[in-house]
């Protein structure tokens, strides 16, 4: 199951929502964006252990990297 859908599928089965803030096809904050529409007080940590360096702006990695 997708980061998005999980939350769709089961709203309340999560107390936090730990999202990388660089991924693959969608942006850390995209999925928070997505999670929140659907349970607007599910806490979130967001994190990376990509150097600063190596962000983007839209936080997607770019394939390969």
């Amino acid at each position: 199951m997708t980061a998005p859908a999980r939350p769709r599928a089961e709203p309340e089965a999560h107390a936090l929502l730990p999202v990388d803030f660089r991924m693959r096809g969608m942006s850390g904050t995209e999925v928070i964006s997505a999670a929140k529409a659907i349970r607007p007080s599910l806490p979130v940590i967001f994190m990376s252990a990509t150097s600063p360096a190596r962000l983007t702006a839209g936080g997607r990695s770019s394939p390969g990297g």
